[in-house]
């Protein structure tokens, strides 16, 4: 203990090899006959718990999203990808999500967008953003010409 702590609080990473190891080196000895009983197995209630470090993605502060989206709209990509840029930024859903899109997802009239479970991460359908789906409204695309099936999204495949 007095060496795995340290080190389990230092490097994570090592500390947690090391610990398998003796573990291992501990089973064997059971399985050999040299001890009766194996004490790594209570090792978790004593080694403090560890933080997974999270990180995020970069954020535009909420001041500067007028100004980036004035530009998007001003650049000379395709309409569909400043429209999906625009969705994204307005309802923080998953780019994935969103380039994955289909115009049978879509109400233009509801002003509702359906992502069905088997698109959704938590493998639960989900219904919202009832005014950026009003974005969509002034793009005919596919869906002018009925086309429901089309994907949304300017890549193919929505990849």
């Amino acid at each position: 203990m007095r060496v795995l702590v340290p080190l389990w609080r230092r490097q994570r990473v090592t500390g947690q090899r090391l610990r398998q190891r003796i573990a291992g080196v501990m089973a064997w000895a059971v399985a050999a006959g040299y001890r009766q009983d194996d004490p790594t197995g209570t090792l978790s209630a004593v080694l403090p718990a560890g933080r997974k470090l999270l990180k995020h993605h970069r954020f535009l502060p909420a001041v500067a999203l007028k100004e980036a989206l004035a530009k998007v709209d001003g650049s000379r990509a395709w309409v569909g990808t400043r429209l999906a840029l625009r969705f994204l930024a307005l309802t923080a859903a998953r780019s994935g999500e969103v380039r994955g899109a289909r115009w049978a997802e879509v109400d233009l009239e509801a002003a509702t967008w359906v992502v069905p479970a088997s698109r959704m991460k938590s493998r639960r359908e989900h219904r919202g953003w009832r005014s950026p789906v009003r974005l969509w409204r002034s793009w005919s695309g596919p869906v002018g010409s009925g086309d429901r099936s089309a994907w949304c999204s300017p890549v193919a495949g929505g990849r």
